[in-house]
């Protein structure tokens, strides 16, 4: 990590992993520095680098079966994003420790999950280029787990904007956002996935 911190922004935003924090606030997208705080308890800490090249910031979301976080590519300073391995019912990490364990009672069930993960990255990995699909970049093992860095898209939970629209959207809308999911629907069937 000390060879690496002259490659780190200084007071960089965990938020955003773009701005800069000054007087507690981040001067691109307005963030608190408190707000880049953990999140969800089992997740690595905000400031953590991982495989040598990417800095870990603020949770974007979690699930039953990991983690996605903010990332910063820190050779090229390219914000991505980087999911991790971590089923919460299969696993723990430590409070303050990066290293995941497997807490199932058959070890070999975190292990087979673990190369699921990984299968399931190198697929998209193989799909990557095509509009509506998420470029994976790079695939690695750490701290007894698995990661997978993808370029980070930004955009809207579609969740969110439904509610926001008065719970239903109008059909010129929806046949947009549905006809980027329907095209990389029929890509990726038409290779046998």
């Amino acid at each position: 990590r000390a060879q690496l911190e002259h490659y780190i922004p200084q007071n960089l935003c965990y938020r955003c992993m773009q701005g800069a924090v000054e007087n507690g606030v981040c001067m691109r997208c307005g963030g608190k520095a408190q707000e880049t705080e953990k999140t969800v308890p089992y997740a690595l800490p905000c400031g953590t680098v991982l495989h040598g090249r990417y800095l870990i910031g603020q949770v974007l979301g979690a699930g039953g079966f990991g983690i996605t976080y903010n990332a910063l590519s820190i050779s090229d300073g390219r914000h991505i994003a980087i999911k991790e391995f971590l089923p919460v019912d299969a696993a723990v990490r430590a409070e303050g420790s990066t290293y995941v364990q497997s807490i199932s009672r058959d070890s070999h069930v975190f292990a087979i999950a673990r190369e699921q993960f990984l299968k399931e990255a190198q697929t998209i990995y193989r799909l990557r280029g095509y509009p509506g699909i998420v470029s994976v970049e790079k695939l690695f093992e750490e701290n007894n787990t698995a990661y997978f860095c993808m370029e980070y898209l930004d955009g809207f939970d579609l969740r969110k904007h439904v509610i926001a629209s008065g719970g239903r959207l109008g059909v010129e809308e929806t046949l947009q956002i549905m006809s980027v999911v329907l095209d990389a629907l029929d890509y990726i069937h038409t290779r046998g996935i």
